[in-house]
């Protein structure tokens, strides 16, 4: 059997959503429901998937902990609960990035200068504080990334000293969240991230590795070494994750677990065999996922699933680098429907319009818990239990995920599989 688009052979890969006994329990309870982001899937066995969260979860009190977790992220998506405060809070330190993935909406002009607005790294005062109410209000699972390469973060706190990514995962830490995580592409780790990783201790750490070699380096070299012949990005990034490992080896540690994930396009050829290179490099769970189309700015009616809801606004939050609470990960281009406020004590939100103006958008303070209880919040997820949020425009109606799905293993008619990148971009990179 082959791909008719793309004339490659047909790939059968054991790919599963995550929590595979939770998923079985609760996936048909309420089928109109998306109990989490299925558009990434765990290429691992049970028994590879279990040892990576026991190193985790390695006493009977996380265990129970995390059994609680979980099975609160499964039980809210189909009963429309959400309970006390989010479950999960993701923490977006940096909203820029130095590569130019083909597949990501961050290179885009639109995103570059209207939607992020003038703070593009989160400053530390803030940061603490976010993290500080996380914690009091009962979150339990942190993740310190999001559009941007959260290992760029460097800023000064008030007295002066510099922070970077490595004390960002320190503080989170220090709180004892029940899981801290965070996804980078793994090129600016430097000996000194790396050391300050191992000595944090998060959960795991996530790498964006689309393919082997010849595919990932055609997708993630950063802007600043196109050209440049004696780079190669997959080379610093494997030697990276060798460096990781090997240092949380060599002093006995469990944590941090590594992760990877590509896109499936770019491992469709040899999913096996990319599979292998990944464990023989240090990494302990191995993921792929759909690659999202996010060239345009509105799909069209019939690719929406108009009876999906979605399970985000029951279950966690996210929070920008410029301070903008929203709903959920798929919320990158901060529509005003999505905006749940501001967190307290952050400036206004200033972004700029094609023309060089600035605007300066007022947008109310809040704290964790008075977003999450808010009467527009409720309001979102109301319209998402009664199958209405594709009236949500800009917003929920454009959601990737969202759309009518085609599988993990799906490669897009407009997806060039030899130059992994979309046959037309409506910005230049």
């Amino acid at each position: 059997m082959t791909n008719s688009r793309n004339n490659l052979p047909a790939q059968i890969i054991d790919v599963r959503p995550r929590d595979g006994e939770l998923y079985a329990k609760w996936k048909h309870k309420n089928t109109s429901v998306t109990p989490t982001d299925n558009s990434h899937f765990v290429m691992a066995t049970e028994k590879e998937e279990s040892i990576f969260y026991g190193y985790q979860f390695d006493t009977d009190e996380k265990k129970k902990l995390y059994k609680e977790y979980r099975t609160a992220w499964w039980k809210r998506a189909v009963e429309y609960k959400y309970g006390d405060a989010p479950l999960a809070l993701i923490v977006e330190l940096v909203s820029t990035c130095n590569l130019a993935c083909t597949m990501c909406f961050t290179i885009t002009d639109k995103f570059q200068n209207s939607i992020t607005g003038a703070t593009r790294m989160m400053p530390w005062s803030q940061y603490t504080k976010i993290i500080d109410d996380a914690k009091s209000s009962g979150v339990y699972s942190i993740n310190i990334s999001w559009r941007g390469e959260a290992t760029l973060y460097r800023v000064k706190d008030e007295n002066g000293n510099v922070k970077t990514f490595g004390d960002a995962i320190k503080y989170a830490c220090s709180k004892n969240f029940l899981e801290v995580t965070s996804l980078t592409h793994g090129q600016n780790l430097t000996d000194q991230l790396i050391d300050d990783i191992v000595e944090a201790q998060p959960n795991w750490i996530s790498f964006s590795i689309d393919g082997l070699e010849e595919e990932y380096n055609k997708i993630r070299t950063p802007r600043n070494k196109k050209n440049d012949k004696e780079y190669n990005p997959f080379e610093v990034v494997t030697k990276n994750i060798q460096k990781l490992a090997n240092k949380r080896d060599e002093k006995n540690l469990k944590l941090p677990r590594l992760r990877s994930n590509s896109i499936f396009p770019a491992i469709s050829k040899y999913p096996k065999k990319y599979k292998s290179f990944m464990k023989s490099i240090g990494i302990d769970l191995v993921t792929t996922s759909e690659v999202g189309d996010y060239r345009e700015d509105s799909l069209k009616d019939e690719e929406i699933d108009k009876e999906w809801s979605c399970a985000y606004p029951f279950q966690r939050m996210t929070v920008s680098a410029n301070s903008i609470i929203l709903p959920c990960p798929a919320a990158d281009q901060e529509e005003e429907a999505l905006v749940f406020g501001r967190y307290k004590g952050s400036p206004p939100k200033i972004t700029k319009n094609y023309d060089g103006s600035v605007n300066m958008k007022s947008i109310p303070e809040n704290t964790i818990l008075s977003a999450w209880h808010s009467k527009k919040w409720n309001g979102l997820r109301k319209m998402h239990q009664n199958k209405t949020r594709h009236l949500i425009e800009p917003g929920c109606r454009n959601c990737s995920h969202g759309v009518k799905k085609k599988g993990v293993s799906n490669i897009p008619s407009d997806w060039d599989i030899e130059n992994m990148e979309w046959k037309s971009h409506p910005t230049k990179i």
